[in-house]
């Protein structure tokens, strides 16, 4: 439908026009209506124009959107080349794989990923985001898999038994998440440790192997006893925005 504003204006124009061509005929000022001509033709051209850099205004939003959709998806790219690369050089045998859903909802926080049986995943290999460890396989279809992530409610599904990057001689263990603070509860700890130490799997317990990940210590949460102390832990991975995983399908080699 045409624009109203510009059939008033159209409608004016003309209504315009008509007038004053009656009175230059009638006072015989024909010159004045072929100003009135030239400005009217120069309004129309000036209309036109101010479409066309709208036009192309908008084309240049788009052009910018689309850029920065793609400087962010090659990054994303690089990073998981990156960390699969860092891991091979560590040992492990990872594939990549991408989230194709996820179920908020529940409180033990899943999501599925596309990776199943025919790229030899199974159940309990560990999953890692290009940041650090996320979670670990539960249940395994032919071309997808389940991951239970960390960022879970249940203690007892989601414990970790860690170290200090810094420090392998310091233990502990990850005790679930804290959905308020957004952390983990790195608890057991054996010694008095530094915030900002960087928290890592240390590999006993058989289910997540050593050196991967996990997060930086912020604070102390509080004392249990005169010898062990709870730590707050920020997670290195972005539990909230998951598209890109990477699953381990080995144990780590033992260096020569």
């Amino acid at each position: 439908m045409i624009n109203k504003r510009i059939l008033i204006l159209v409608i004016s124009i003309s209504t315009l026009i008509g007038l004053t061509v009656f009175l230059a005929l009638k006072t015989n000022r024909l010159p004045v209506v072929s100003n009135i001509f030239n400005n009217v033709n120069t309004i129309m051209i000036t209309n036109e124009e101010n479409k066309i850099l709208k036009s192309r205004f908008e084309s240049y939003e788009q052009q910018v959107a689309t850029k920065q959709l793609l400087e962010q998806e090659n990054k994303k790219l690089n990073d998981i080349i990156k960390a699969t690369e860092t891991l091979k050089n560590q040992g492990y045998n990872p594939i990549q794989g991408t989230v194709i859903s996820r179920d908020m909802t529940n409180k033990d926080n899943f999501l599925t990923i596309s990776k199943g049986q025919k790229e030899g995943i199974k159940k309990n290999m560990i999953v890692l985001s290009t940041d650090g460890v996320i979670g670990r396989v539960v249940e395994v279809d032919t071309n997808s898999s389940e991951v239970q992530l960390l960022s879970g409610e249940d203690a007892r599904v989601n414990s970790v038994a860690a170290t200090l990057k810094e420090n392998k001689k310091v233990l502990g263990i990850i005790r679930g998440y804290d959905q308020e603070e957004k952390g983990f509860l790195l608890s057991d700890i054996n010694e008095k440790v530094e915030i900002g130490s960087t928290v890592i799997t240390s590999g006993l317990g058989g289910v997540y192997p050593a050196g991967l990940e996990v997060g930086k210590i912020t604070s102390t949460k509080y004392n249990q006893n005169v010898t062990s102390n709870t730590y707050s832990v920020k997670p290195s991975a972005d539990f909230v925005n998951i598209t890109e995983v990477i699953i381990i399908l080995n144990e780590q080699k033992n260096e020569s």
